[in-house]
């Protein structure tokens, strides 16, 4: 037997490896088209490998010719259905008429019995094409060629005597082989299609089940990047998840000054993977603090990998408002019975013996004036100590800055004429940098004393103040520039020095970060909620990046470069522990180049 056969059938099974690629970007990857549309785009193209496929043939003697078509049409009428596979058909069957020969209707008659039993075994077969196995497969390949052989009895005798002596071994061994390998790539692609859809359905269970979520959800990276942040975070902290996604350092940045030191010792247990608890508090994007009920716990994969931090938080303001409200009930209850139950005693001790209460009475108010008068010593003690502390402070650091700055004139005075114009820049610098360092002492100092002073308060005629202070720290030049409103804002209720402070750091602050600006307006306001008076500074200067505003109020944290303007940073720390003492809230809002808006509140008196 020649081999010419077997090279033109395993090159013509080579070429309909394309029905995989083909199968694969029709049926799977544009599924959404319309399916109409689809099959027949997909009809024709199938017909022109066809038509490649009866190109690329084999001539016997007689004429007669022998391709891979028969594969293709069952392949095709297998996986892709009636549409592409008639398209096929009768497009293959028109080319067969045009090449001519003798063996024209055994070759259109092929085509017609193979398609038709291809399609008849697609709608009959009990299961789906994603289903079939290998055997099945092969027994399909042997029908539908022992069909093919049996039609080559079509040709005239002699002839056909010839080509079943010649075609039907690799026939049989070849194109069933052929047949069953090319679907199995297809039912494989199938069933991979089949289990990417299952896990794409589970995925989106579990994300849906996690974004609508009343608790805020996120998985993050042993390196602290978000690989998960349910959309409910914007709740809780008022941050879309894609600022979490973009920004990881946001976490701890919306943590509450107070409670940084808790967050940090958390992640550091955390570090050691093992599962961790925490309430702790956040500052949302509009300025309101928070509370957060945190767990969190290691995450790893089936092999034991570790994947990161899993945590889930909750908004608990609620319930800790309820907690303190109750622990205060419990006090008051408690201090009722209490006294209560003393007056109780009381009154049967009178009765029965006057004297003995009386002399208990004594007793008790010597302790309690004893206890009264070391806890006072302690206090005092404490105090100057204190102040005895600062003092060393301020004095041990003054002493070595104003040599420093000392030197530094001395060595401009008399030997600038030997120095070069870098060093005598070189020493400005350093003089600059002393009285900057003389000003920072001066503002902690100023901070560390304002927990210590003794609130004296009293009514103030806020407008009149805010006036006069703006006229204080401000030039004839400057007032020129500045168009500055004040509003009828109502009097508040507080230690008068401490409110002056309050107001001239956020008066200053909005001087000097409009400075830069060609117009320059600053506007007082006020405005009543509940219980509280808030009072607002706007305005229209160098703005802040609100992702930065948990280190607005913090000691010695500056969101622009001193470069750009001066300052120590202290003096929104102090406005903020003014208000606080105070019983009030501070915040603030801004964007930059376009302003801000700083307000804190002060209880109705």
């Amino acid at each position: 037997m020649s081999n010419s056969p077997f090279i033109y059938l395993v090159y013509n099974t080579s070429l309909l490896l394309m029905l995989v690629f083909i199968f694969d970007l029709f049926l799977i990857k544009l599924n959404r088209v319309k399916k109409v549309i689809r099959d027949l785009i997909l009809g024709f193209i199938i017909a022109f490998i066809c038509i490649i496929v009866m190109k690329t043939h084999w001539t016997l003697e007689g004429g007669a010719v022998f391709d891979t078509r028969s594969i293709l049409i069952s392949i095709s009428g297998l996986y892709f259905g009636p549409i592409p596979t008639l398209i096929t058909m009768v497009s293959a069957s028109l080319f067969r008429i045009s090449q001519g020969g003798v063996g024209v209707f055994t070759g259109v008659s092929v085509i017609v019995v193979t398609g038709l039993t291809s399609l008849l075994w697609r709608k009959f077969s009990i299961k789906d094409p994603v289903d079939y196995k290998i055997g099945g497969l092969y027994l399909f390949g042997i029908v539908i060629h022992i069909e093919m052989v049996v039609l080559m009895l079509t040709f005239p005798w002699k002839i056909a005597i010839n080509v079943l002596n010649t075609v039907t071994a690799p026939v049989l061994l070849i194109y069933p082989i052929g047949t069953a390998l090319l679907g199995m790539f297809m039912t494989n692609r199938l069933q991979k299609e089949r289990l990417s859809k299952k896990i794409r359905e589970e995925e989106q269970k579990f994300k849906i089940l996690a974004d609508f979520s009343t608790t805020w959800d996120y998985w993050t990276t042993p390196e602290g990047r978000f690989l998960y942040c349910s959309k409910s975070c914007k709740d809780i902290t008022g941050y879309e998840d894609s600022d979490f996604y973009n920004d990881p350092e946001l976490n701890n940045r919306i943590v509450y000054y107070e409670d940084k030191h808790l967050f940090k010792e958390h992640k550091s247990v955390i570090d050691e993977r093992i599962p961790g608890f925490l309430d702790y508090r956040i500052v949302n994007k509009k300025g309101t603090i928070k509370w957060i009920g945190h767990s969190c716990t290691p995450v790893y994969d089936i092999d034991g990998n570790y994947l990161g931090i899993r945590a889930s938080n909750k908004d608990i303001t609620a319930l800790k408002d309820a907690e303190q409200r109750l622990i205060e009930s419990n006090i008051e209850i408690k201090n009722l019975l209490e006294t209560t139950e003393l007056s109780r005693k009381v009154l049967l001790s009178m009765l029965e013996d006057q004297q003995i209460a009386k002399k208990e009475l004594s007793i008790l108010n010597v302790e309690l004036e004893k206890r009264v008068a070391d806890r006072t010593s302690q206090l005092e003690a404490a105090n100057s100590e204190l102040e005895a502390f600062s003092y060393s402070v301020s004095h041990d650091l003054r002493a070595p800055l104003r040599g420093i700055s000392g030197f530094t004139n001395i060595l401009i005075e008399e030997y600038s004429t030997k120095f070069d114009s870098e060093c005598v820049r070189l020493c400005g610098i350093i003089r600059e940098n002393a009285q900057k360092m003389g000003q920072l002492i001066d503002d902690l100092l100023s901070f560390s004393r304002l927990s210590r002073k003794e609130l004296q308060k009293s009514v103030i005629d806020t407008k009149t103040m805010v006036n006069s202070l703006y006229y204080e720290i401000t030039t004839e030049e400057e007032r020129k520039e500045i168009r500055f409103n004040v509003e009828d804002i109502p009097q508040c209720y507080g230690d008068t020095t401490l409110m002056r402070q309050v107001f001239v750091n956020l008066l200053s602050n909005a001087i000097k970060y409009s400075a830069k600006k060609d117009y320059r307006e600053i506007t007082v306001y006020s405005e009543t909620k509940d219980d509280h008076m808030f009072y607002y500074i706007r305005d229209n200067g160098a703005g802040f990046d609100m992702r930065y505003y948990g280190k607005l109020f913090g000691v010695f944290q500056r969101l622009h470069g001193v470069n750009e303007f001066e300052g120590t940073g202290v003096g929104l720390a102090i406005v903020q522990r003014i208000v606080h003492r105070h019983g009030g809230e501070v915040g603030a809002t801004g964007e930059v180049g376009s302003g801000a808006t700083f307000w804190f509140s002060l209880p109705k008196k």
